[in-house]
């Protein structure tokens, strides 16, 4: 998956307008935040199709009970699959790359690295967006 010329001024826009914003299952999750980041980058939004089909905590597990076993880690697997994104040891990440954190409650979480390369940003129930350090990271893939 190719960057746009233009990725870095694109992702730190949806950086920007995201900063403050509350996170809600149906609108804005770790997976629609992590969508808007490799949108913003790559011109492509992977959540395109199922944004309609998600709308509060219930319908996110039952989707990814129906098509992922229940797991974020296999719905992940499958996007990043038909991203063609490359797995990378998290020790290389760099910014904009695409991750798997454990967020504060100790659920995995999809995240991305911030532009400046030294830590992630993720989201959370009744905190939003914020920056947690890189050494949280347990998986990650390149945008090149």
């Amino acid at each position: 998956m190719k960057r746009v010329e233009d990725w870095v001024q694109r992702l730190e826009q949806v950086l920007k307008e995201t900063r403050d914003k509350p996170f809600n299952w149906g609108t804005f999750n770790c997976c629609i935040f992590t969508a808007n980041c490799v949108e913003a980058q790559t011109g492509v939004d992977f959540m395109k199709d199922i944004r309609t089909q998600i709308k509060d905590k219930k319908t996110v597990t039952t989707y990814l009970k129906k098509h992922a076993g229940g797991s974020l880690i296999r719905f992940v697997e499958h996007i990043i699959t038909t991203l063609d994104l490359k797995e990378i040891n998290s020790a290389y990440v760099q910014r904009g790359d695409v991750v798997i954190t454990k967020n504060i409650s100790g659920c995995r979480a999809m995240a991305v690295v911030d532009l400046s390369g030294r830590s992630i940003v993720l989201i959370h129930p009744g905190m939003g967006c914020f920056n947690a350090p890189l050494d949280r990271i347990e998986r990650a893939w390149r945008i090149s």
